[in-house]
């Protein structure tokens, strides 16, 4: 079958989850312009309490993986029965595993005064980062509800949902940032507040929708209280950790590297917030298609139609790159436009948008290695591609670009060069692991080993 006709159905599916992503950067873009008008301070203060705070948030909406796989994977196979325990466990498990990272988050706020940065921006940092602690357990449940609903092929929803988020996020920064309506002038915190609302707000909505519609009548569990089944369990974490570590490990990487890149001063950090903010932004396109991926893979798997599922993993790939060349092209043109959208310092515009030269360049590996992983996600692939990563980004990557911004000078872009090589290694390698997956005999050998149906637990 041609990639082109594997691309149509893939975008289909792909675009609503684009908007659904973009719309969370976009909630990102709209704290960090609004804090970034309050003072370059603050702008530095959130980079670090947000780098810090994305590694175990990442961790736990990537834990919940394994449910969009084995839900694609159970209707593929057309079992309705096994879906409605997978929407059960899913939801359960990820009440659990959010609201331990909320507790382990909150006891790590000591530790923020001991990691190299300026004791400015730490303390000015500290009530935002609490804040954000206590938003990751919403955050992990209402992930899980979006990923059910994109598994089911029901997008749009959670996309139209988190869409609304946006303006409803401008509004209460603009209450609390600026001390609108009544409320007192709260600056960061207002900010940290502001995502708190809108992060519940989203949840309770998402769940509602999950709970109430029609269209999952005949996936909704008859019972939800009783024991977790230990099987469903293994089955949801085999693919759900590794695939939690892999994306720590490269979120890791990057919060990592912003903080060296925050040991060169309030500027270059800055500097550093407005490009990953806006590479972080574009790079939302290549993961909806990763997702797309994943469940259309999963479908093709449980269904048994496995010729269709390399094409569909290539015509992915093709796809991400193209969007990464268009974005690309516009950091080159367009960076100090861009950068003056979000702060008024010219020392800080100045380098953004040499940073955004260099994410002009990396993006196009990033297209290539998110929809690679996406695709191994689909074929229950998450070990080895964790193993991969750990060594792309922590092997090469960060002591690559260490080396370059302080043994050779180039500062805040010589760490943006290390992420460039480490994203290419990783694209380049979980390439060749598909195309090894991806071999027919390989492809029976996943097929035979998916779970038949869940054994209910009562």
């Amino acid at each position: 079958m041609s990639f082109l006709t594997q691309a149509r159905p893939t975008l289909a599916l792909a675009l609503p989850i684009m908007a659904g992503q973009l719309s969370q950067m976009g909630i990102g873009l709209v704290d960090s312009a609004m804090v970034g008008h309050v003072s370059t301070l603050a702008l530095a203060a959130a980079a670090f309490a947000v780098n810090v705070a994305n590694i175990p948030t990442v961790f736990g909406i990537s834990a919940m993986s394994g449910l969009s796989v084995r839900v694609a994977q159970a209707q593929g196979a057309g079992d309705d029965e096994s879906t409605a325990e997978l929407l059960r466990h899913g939801v359960w498990l990820s009440l659990v595993i959010g609201i331990a990272i909320s507790l382990l988050m909150l006891a790590t706020v000591p530790l923020l005064d001991h990691l190299g940065q300026d004791p400015r921006v730490v303390h000015a940092a500290k009530p935002f980062f609490i804040l954000l602690c206590l938003s990751v357990a919403p955050v992990v449940v209402g992930w899980a509800a979006k990923s059910f609903g994109e598994a089911m092929r029901h997008p749009w929803p959670p996309t139209l949902l988190f869409l609304a988020s946006i303006p409803l996020t401008a509004f209460l920064n603009w209450v609390f940032v600026y001390g609108n309506l009544g409320s007192p002038v709260m600056g960061l915190t207002g900010s940290g507040v502001a995502t708190l609302l809108a992060r519940l707000i989203a949840t309770v909505a998402l769940l509602a929708w999950l709970f109430k519609s029609a269209r999952f009548s005949h996936v909704r569990p008859s019972h939800w209280r009783g024991r977790l089944n230990a099987q469903e369990t293994r089955t949801l974490a085999a693919v759900g950790i590794p695939t939690a570590f892999q994306v720590a490990v490269e979120v890791g990487a990057f919060a990592i590297g912003a903080l060296i890149v925050g040991m060169l001063g309030e500027v270059a950090f800055a500097a550093h917030q407005i490009a990953i903010t806006c590479a972080g932004t574009v790079f939302m396109l290549p993961l909806g298609i990763a997702i797309a991926t994943t469940v259309r893979i999963g479908n093709a798997v449980g269904a048994r139609q496995l010729d269709t599922v390399r094409s569909i993993g290539v015509s992915s790939a093709l796809m991400g790159t193209l969007f990464m060349i268009l974005s690309g092209l516009l950091f080159w043109l367009l960076g100090h436009h861009i950068a003056a959208v979000f702060v008024k310092d010219p020392q800080v515009i100045d380098l953004a948008a040499q940073l955004l030269v260099v994410a002009s360049i990396f993006q196009l590996c990033d297209g290539v290695q998110a929809t690679m992983a996406g695709a191994l996600r689909g074929l229950s692939d998450a070990v080895v591609p964790m193993v991969l990563c750990i060594v792309g980004y922590w092997v090469l990557a960060i002591p690559f670009g260490y080396f370059l911004a302080f043994k050779m000078g180039m500062g805040a872009r010589g760490m943006w060069w290390g992420f460039a090589l480490g994203l290419a290694i990783v694209a380049i390698t979980l390439s060749y692991r598909f195309y090894l997956r991806t071999r027919h005999r390989d492809l029976e050998e996943i097929a035979e080993h998916l779970p038949s149906e869940v054994a209910l637990a009562h």
